[in-house]
């Protein structure tokens, strides 16, 4: 499972439309749910007392 970050940015919505298009399986990392697509993790605000627990269960590689 990847971890993208920045999923509602420019490069991650075109990251994320790729990966959905070749059925590839992500999460979405972003600061509230639903954003970019119905599987985001919502984190909150991203700053040193972010829990990231949820956020990367199960994931092996995370695109930042």
């Amino acid at each position: 499972m990847l971890l993208i970050t920045g999923a509602s940015g420019f490069v991650g919505r075109a990251l994320t439309q790729r990966l959905r298009a070749e059925g590839r399986p992500f999460r979405a990392a972003l600061r509230t749910a639903g954003d970019v697509d119905p599987a985001s993790v919502p984190v909150g605000a991203i700053d040193g007392g972010t829990s990231w627990e949820t956020a990367l269960s199960g994931c092996h590689t995370v695109v930042h």
